[in-house]
């Protein structure tokens, strides 16, 4: 699905347009956020495209929403030892 992934006064979020969704981004696998997931606050896991740590925002990428096995194993702690960061962070 094409998500907007923008910066606003309370930190990252995701817009989906043909959903009408606006979400605030709570959660990172990356520091750098693209090639990994992100998790919003409404709870949905997308999968993001890897770009290169210094792209501009707003940015319009194709993502996918995880399933729900796919999003248990993508947020459990330990699965893939990668650590997670809050969106506030790295930015």
């Amino acid at each position: 699905m094409k998500v907007m992934i923008r910066r606003t006064d309370k930190g990252l979020s995701a817009y989906a347009p043909k959903k009408d969704l606006e979400e605030q981004i709570v959660e990172l696998e990356k520091e750098s956020m693209w090639g990994g997931w992100v998790k919003l606050k409404n709870g949905w896991v997308l999968a993001l495209p890897d770009m290169p740590a210094e792209t501009k925002l707003p940015i319009t990428v194709e993502a996918k929403r995880l399933g729900e096995s796919r999003r248990r194993e993508a947020l459990s702690s330990g699965a893939a030892g990668t650590p997670r960061h809050r969106s506030e962070d790295p930015f």
